[in-house]
């Protein structure tokens, strides 16, 4: 697999009445940041959100894959629907040996719960570039998985039931302010989406604020 312009981590978490993502929107060419504006979570369907890390071109081609399924098939496709559909996509070009770079988070509300362990119609899964996955109440992709997977597992099992959806968002945003600070591939501009009973919707574009004061020694020569 090779890399041209990817996008860095995906945060997502289940809260009382759905599931929260976010994502930001930088594309990289290599160490380069290339983009600005890259909308990396996208709505599928009424309910459900997907977010993806990785090479942006296979993001569009998943993207348009899911799509045309969607336009195929007569019946209401649920979050767990399109969960399925995406690993299938993903596995199938494994097997062409030819997988998509790809890390895909599938999240969103079931009108039936259709697979044992989902918690109260809440899908939140996670897709691999080989067609793996799995469920959770906390997902995050890439470099995520490392730096902030430990600190929203912390503040979210056993408490999936209570979070509302402002203090799941702030936690998001937390996130992301952290990944801001240790990746370098990342930026403080994200967007953040919501999936309810009711809908899904994905906020603009916004920056998130920083402070790099606990970057500064007392003893430390800042040239102005």
């Amino acid at each position: 697999m090779r890399n041209f312009v990817t996008g860095t981590t995906v945060v997502s978490l289940r809260y009382r009445d759905g599931v929260i993502m976010g994502a930001d929107t930088k594309g990289s060419y290599g160490r380069l940041a290339k983009y600005t504006g890259l909308q990396r979570i996208f709505k599928m369907g009424d309910q459900t959100l997907i977010g993806v890390s990785g090479e942006i071109s296979d993001m569009q081609y998943l993207k348009k894959a899911l799509e045309t399924l969607t336009e195929e098939d007569p019946r209401r496709i649920d979050a767990y629907g399109y969960y399925k559909m995406t690993q299938r996509i993903m596995y199938s070009a494994r097997s062409r040996m030819s997988p998509l770079n790809l890390s895909v988070c599938v999240g969103g509300v079931d009108s039936v719960c259709t697979a044992e362990g989902l918690n109260n119609q809440k899908t939140l899964g996670c897709v691999d570039h080989l067609g793996n996955f799995y469920f959770s109440n906390v997902v995050c992709t890439g470099i995520g998985a490392h730096l902030v997977l430990p600190l929203l597992r912390s503040k979210v099992d056993g408490r999936e039931d209570e979070i509302t959806r402002e203090e799941g968002i702030s936690l998001v945003e937390e996130a992301m302010r952290i990944l801001f600070y240790r990746d370098c591939g990342a930026s403080n501009e994200i967007q953040v989406g919501y999936a309810d009973a009711q809908d899904a919707h994905i906020s603009d574009a916004y920056r998130i604020q920083t402070n790099w004061d606990i970057a500064l020694r007392e003893d430390e020569i800042v040239i102005e």
